[in-house]
């Protein structure tokens, strides 16, 4: 720009003795605006080149807080990690002491039981009479129990046909008046806890819920059985299942058979859907002299949920 000036200046200088005054004239003002327009130009630089300052300044300082925000990032991941496995660690221990209220109100159950329950009489000379001699008694039908043909549930597969579509394995016994549905994949003479049917073809069947010690070595003379889930949740606890009237005793000469039958009402039926979802369902059968604690396996379990859905199929509860 300054050449341009320079230039133009030096054409009118030259020209000045021979061009008119009226060209000499816009020549100057053409000078002056060029000054002008230069003048501007440097004003504007100067502006552009302290706001290009300003930016960097404002850019190092953002690159500052960048670098101070990543570092208060790292350093909240670090802690976030350790607070997390702080809290996986208070959660297991969490589980754990629930797990242990869980065990301590099933033995608070049973003892209860224990207390209310009164024991069976037993005179001095019952009492001295070793196991062996109590066994034997038993067995010949005495110190209780009843003196039968056969122990367990026998198929009559016509009768098992007509409800063969309310379940797969459905079986029916018809040793008694009113035959039973039953689970046949197990073994009725080693089972511990199973559900049966009984009247399955009339207005109202009924579903029963059966607990049973069975043993060719002594007897339990049981008491009570209670069906609960071992370790459960005190926030949301589920009622344990008690059994303790009407009690079975009775042999074929070669086994022992005590336990109980419970009639199901709505209560008990769908206290029984909660305990079969879970693996901790457990058995516990109070005897005279001591308890035996089972936990049903996946196939009595698998069984009693075949008969509980049976149950509802046939038209239980209505």
């Amino acid at each position: 720009m300054t050449r341009l000036l320079v230039a133009v200046v030096l054409v009118v200088v030259a020209g000045c003795a021979t061009v008119p005054q009226a060209q000499f004239d816009a020549a100057e003002q053409r000078i002056a605006e060029l000054e002008a327009e230069n003048t501007d130009l440097r004003a504007r630089l100067a502006a552009n080149e302290r706001a290009r300052d300003a930016l960097v300044v404002d850019l190092n300082r953002a690159n500052s807080t960048i670098a101070g925000l990543q570092s208060e990032l790292e350093a909240l991941g670090a802690d976030r990690a350790l607070a997390l496995a702080q809290l996986g660690s208070l959660r297991e221990e969490r589980i754990e002491l629930i797990e242990r209220i869980g065990l301590l109100e099933d033995e608070a159950v049973a003892l209860r039981l224990a207390a209310e329950i009164e024991s069976p009489p037993e005179d001095s000379a019952s009492i001295a009479r070793s196991p062996q001699e109590r066994l034997t008694e038993a067995l010949s039908g005495g110190d209780g129990f009843r003196r039968v043909d056969r122990i367990g549930l026998q198929n009559d597969p016509r009768l098992a046909a007509r409800f063969a579509n309310a379940a797969p394995g459905i079986a029916a016994d018809t040793a008694e008046d009113t035959p039973l549905l039953f689970d046949i994949r197990l073994d009725y003479r080693q089972t511990i806890v199973f559900l049966t049917i009984h009247d399955p073809a009339g207005r109202a069947p009924e579903l029963r819920v059966n607990v049973q010690y069975v043993s060719d070595r002594e007897p339990l003379h049981i008491r009570a059985a209670v069906l609960t889930i071992e370790g459960i949740d005190p926030v949301a606890p589920i009622e344990p299942i008690v059994l303790s009237e009407r009690v079975i005793r009775e042999t074929d000469g070669t086994i022992l058979r005590e336990g109980f039958v419970l009639p199901a009402d709505r209560s008990i039926v769908d206290r029984l859907a909660t305990i079969l979802t879970g693996g901790r369902f457990t058995v516990t059968m109070l005897g005279t002299t001591r308890q035996v604690q089972h936990r049903p396996s996946t196939a009595e379990r698998a069984a009693m949920s075949n008969i509980l859905f049976a149950y509802l199929d046939i038209g239980g509860l209505r």
